[in-house]
C-alpha cells in the first residue's frame, strides 16, 4: 500500500461508513467514540493485495480494533480468526 492509503486528511465514506453512521444515530449514545481507521501496516504486509480484507480480519483478532465492516467472505480461515455477524446485505 502507499502512503496515500494511510492518509487520513481523506475522509471516510461510502455505504459501509453511512450504515454505520447510521447506527451510531439510532443507538441513541448507547454507541459513542467511533473512529475510523487504516487497516495495519503489520497486517497488509502479512495478507498482501487481494487478501486485504483478511488483513482487517487480523486487525479484529489481535485486538487493535473492535470490528471490521466491510463487504466480507466468511471463510474458515477468518473465522478462526474472530467471529462475524449476520450479513447486511446480499
Amino acid at each position: 500500500m502507499t502512503d496515500a492509503y494511510f492518509d487520513d486528511t481523506i475522509p471516510f465514506g461510502g455505504i459501509y461508513i453511512r450504515y454505520m453512521n447510521s447506527i451510531v444515530k439510532i443507538s441513541k449514545g448507547d454507541i459513542r467514540n467511533v473512529t475510523y481507521t487504516h487497516t495495519s501496516r503489520g497486517s497488509l504486509k502479512r495478507y498482501p493485495g487481494a487478501r486485504r480484507f483478511t488483513a482487517a480480519v487480523r486487525d479484529v483478532q489481535n485486538g487493535l480494533v473492535d470490528m471490521a465492516v466491510g463487504a466480507f467472505w466468511v471463510t474458515g480461515e477468518r473465522l478462526r480468526m474472530t467471529s462475524f455477524t449476520v450479513p447486511i446485505g446480499e
